[in-house]
């Protein structure tokens, strides 16, 4: 599991792999000088409810990551998560489409990616920081 901490005091945690495609978008936005709201239902074990952030490129924002691999990242969740992002009630976790064979984006350093729908400079490195 990974964090999620925003403004060194509040801590979120996330499946690595949904923490990575979260990543992707919030950075996009952050980049962008974007305000946005973020919510999601909080798991069984952590009292259950949802909770919601409103994130701004000015409040420190932090990703670590437990797994030592970058997950593969898919296209179609990220722009889904980004259609989420980019409406009134904000970023929600929704699920991974499925049925769609899923262009796939290689998030490393060599940065692979199969076509240009999403710009080069709206994606970010999920290593936690680490590059």
């Amino acid at each position: 599991m990974g964090q999620l901490i925003y403004a060194s005091t509040f801590e979120a945690r996330f499946d690595d792999r949904v923490l990575a495609h979260l990543q992707i978008v919030i950075v996009a936005k952050l980049r962008r000088q974007e305000s946005f709201a973020f919510s999601w239902s909080k798991p069984r074990e952590e009292g259950s409810g949802r909770a919601s952030l409103w994130l701004h490129p000015a409040i420190p924002l932090v990703f670590t990551f437990h797994g030592g691999r970058t997950p593969t990242i898919s296209r179609p969740w990220i722009e889904a998560l980004m259609s989420s992002a980019n409406s009134s009630g904000g970023l929600r976790i929704v699920p991974e489409p499925t049925g769609v064979v899923p262009a796939v984006i290689r998030v490393d350093p060599t940065l692979t990616i199969p076509n240009d729908d999403i710009p080069l400079d709206d994606i970010a490195p999920t290593d936690g920081g680490r590059s």
